[in-house]
């Protein structure tokens, strides 16, 4: 059985090396995946959430990574050079959707007035 390292202590330096990696990462794919980034790196994908929480930077290039994903998913499924099913499935998981909801906002109040056989 393998030894274990020790865990790797996230030091701010530690965490814009990350960020300057996914940066890398985002220029050189085409379809950039925030789960391939932290599969390739070794950090999972919820301690990259937990790093953009703390940190503009680190936010602002994970949301990029998910724009240029949005992006190119939606000019290639538009352009069909990639499986349509895949790439709504994916923008789906991104917060899209092909439902329209209608929201009714307003005093929706109906007053009816019965009338007693008197008052006929």
């Amino acid at each position: 059985m393998a030894k274990e390292g020790r865990p790797i202590k996230y030091t701010e330096e530690v965490i814009e090396d990350i960020r300057l990696n996914m940066e890398a990462y985002i220029e050189m794919t085409d379809i950039p995946i925030v789960e391939e980034f932290a599969y390739s790196t070794g950090v999972r994908k919820q301690r990259l959430y937990e790093f953009a929480s703390d940190s503009d930077k680190f936010s602002d290039s994970i949301k990029r990574l998910i724009e240029k994903k949005i992006a190119q998913l939606e000019r290639r499924g538009l352009a069909d050079t990639i499986n349509t099913t895949m790439a709504i499935f994916s923008l789906k998981q991104l917060g899209w959707s092909d439902k329209q909801e209608i929201k009714q906002t307003g005093d929706n109040t109906i007053t009816v007035s019965l009338l007693d056989e008197d008052d006929e």
